[in-house]
């Protein structure tokens, strides 16, 4: 693809992927044990890979359906060598990483 995706692509996966459903019950489009939700969606995007962004890591913050700047930067190799190397990690335009915070269902505030 020579064409840099749209920011409303990026943020229609995103809410696919982690996306608030009811508000009131904080319930996302993927299912959680427990409704725990530990998953954290952050965005990695290449120079020119996103029309209105800039090279960087983005966080996902499904209750405001919005990107947070976490650092700027081209780090695509970086997560190529983490991924051993594949190429199409180092190529792609956006990569999305999944990470999780595994916190007690009590006790923790909706985010």
């Amino acid at each position: 693809m020579d064409e840099p995706l749209t920011l409303d692509e990026v943020m229609q996966l995103l809410w696919a992927a982690q996306g608030i459903t009811l508000p009131q019950y904080g319930f996302r489009t993927a299912p959680s044990a427990g409704g725990t939700y530990p998953l954290e969606i952050y965005a990695l995007t290449k120079p020119h890979g996103v029309e209105g962004l800039e090279a960087g890591i983005y966080h996902y913050e499904p209750r405001e359906h919005r990107l947070v700047t976490k650092v700027g930067g081209d780090f695509s190799g970086d997560l190529m060598a983490a991924a051993l190397d594949q190429e199409w990690v180092g190529s792609a335009p956006l990569n999305f990483v999944i990470t999780a915070i595994f916190l007690p269902h009590w006790g923790r505030e909706f985010r």
